[in-house]
């Protein structure tokens, strides 16, 4: 299993994952609406990282624990499935989900000082 890391670094990877890795998905996509959903994750894993920047996260809240790992799982399922582009539907549901992941760990996270 992947090793966990806090929850920006979770964000960092994820967003990294699905911006370095855009393009591949993209052309993967069969139709408009993939395309709009990957469009919309992008964005939203974009923001969720640009938005970490400043949060301070306590990774020894359970809650905050369990989205760090769900996300981090997330990623290495994207990553390590990149080559089957066939099932595109099944990538873009795990985008989906550690898109999600990243904006609920936003929501738990307090903001610093700046």
């Amino acid at each position: 299993m992947e090793q966990v890391t806090g929850g920006f670094e979770a964000i960092r990877d994820h967003y990294f994952s699905v911006d370095v890795n855009f393009n591949r998905l993209f052309d993967a996509c069969v139709n408009d609406s993939q395309k709009d959903q990957l469009r919309t994750d992008y964005v939203n894993s974009r923001d969720a990282f640009w938005e970490a920047r400043d949060r301070l996260f306590t990774n020894d809240d359970p809650l905050v624990s369990d989205l760090v790992k769900k996300l981090a799982a997330a990623t290495d399922q994207l990553t390590t499935n990149l080559g089957d582009l066939e099932d595109i539907a099944r990538l873009l549901g795990v985008v989906d989900a550690g898109t999600s992941f990243a904006s609920r760990l936003i929501a738990l996270g307090a903001r610093g000082s700046s």
